[in-house]
């Protein structure tokens, strides 16, 4: 949608918060338009608050009408839903924000494979990888850090020795990583919709 219609898009997300409505339509359910920053979802909740549907297309048909349609009285239990439906989407928004301010990819399969490789290992080996794997989960990566890594991940054959001291030798010295204080989102209801089948 914000690539194929950018205006229409924009227009949206520009709209003033709390916006209720009601229209006849084929299903039954209250649409809820959600934002937090640069974050937005469309969800379709049925009226026991379980969201049925959050398909943009699939709900934008719903709630397609001409401009002179008659509004209709929402649901009695319309604002209920719309705000259990915006702390769901807060939620969501948080915890998306949260992993991607933590572990890249790239770190997360480097640790899964050195604990792999430390099974069946004497003691001495496993603090060794420990500390490793402690020392890449503090250090910033830069691009070329990354592609000497992932080259070391995808070599076979060697003895877990040696692909320890590969890694330990390309993260050595590194800068760390300053990892900020992650900050609550807090949601807005944009626009909800009561969509009644009658």
């Amino acid at each position: 949608i914000k690539k194929n219609y950018q205006e229409e898009y924009q227009k949206a997300v520009s709209l003033p918060s709390g916006i209720r409505a009601g229209k006849n339509s084929s299903a039954e359910g209250v649409v809820v338009f959600c934002k937090t920053d640069d974050y937005f979802q469309l969800y379709l909740s049925g009226k026991d608050k379980k969201i049925a549907e959050r398909n943009d297309w699939k709900i934008l048909s719903l709630l397609s009408c001409k401009v002179d349609a008659d509004n209709k009285d929402v649901f009695e239990n319309h604002d209920d839903i719309t705000e259990e439906i915006r702390e769901k989407f807060e939620k969501e928004a948080n915890q998306r924000e949260f992993k991607k301010e933590n572990k890249s990819v790239l770190k997360k399969q480097i640790i899964n494979r050195l604990k792999r490789i430390k099974r069946g290992q004497v003691d001495s080996f496993k603090r060794e990888v420990d500390l490793v794997i402690q020392e890449l989960e503090d250090v910033s990566l830069m691009r070329k850090d990354e592609k000497k890594l992932r080259s070391i991940l995808r070599k076979y054959g060697k003895m877990p020795k040696e692909i320890v001291n590969e890694i330990k030798e390309n993260i050595n010295g590194k800068k760390k990583e300053e990892k900020p204080k992650q900050e609550k989102k807090y949601a807005q209801t944009i626009l909800s919709s009561s969509l009644k089948n009658n």
